[in-house]
């Protein structure tokens, strides 16, 4: 699996849209995914490896700077497990939801 950490001050909601955007821009689709209030965001995908420097271009492109990007060798047209792990960089305090009563 290839691990991308990247960062953002940019809106959390605008940021995940792009993201989503570039991974199906890419030819990949989304496998998984975990909210952390408007922390931290965790996107599994697969994509083919051949995309993967577009993917990581177009993150670049939409303010999601992706921290030591793997090196990619001729990786050829296989599909290949990735996933962004994205930290929202602002001083906006934790989304709070009600959670309602159940049972």
């Amino acid at each position: 699996m290839i691990r991308l950490d990247g960062v953002t001050r940019r809106q959390h909601t605008l940021a995940l849209f792009d993201a989503t955007s570039a991974i199906s821009d890419a030819g990949g689709w989304i496998s998984n995914h975990q909210l952390y209030s408007n922390m931290l965001a965790m996107i599994a995908f697969e994509v083919p490896a051949q995309n993967l420097p577009a993917l990581i271009e177009a993150l670049h492109q939409a303010g999601i700077v992706i921290h030591d990007p793997p090196e990619l060798h001729g990786q050829g047209s296989e599909d290949v497990a990735a996933r962004l792990t994205l930290s929202f960089l602002h001083n906006d305090p934790d989304l709070r939801r009600p959670v309602p009563a159940f049972g």
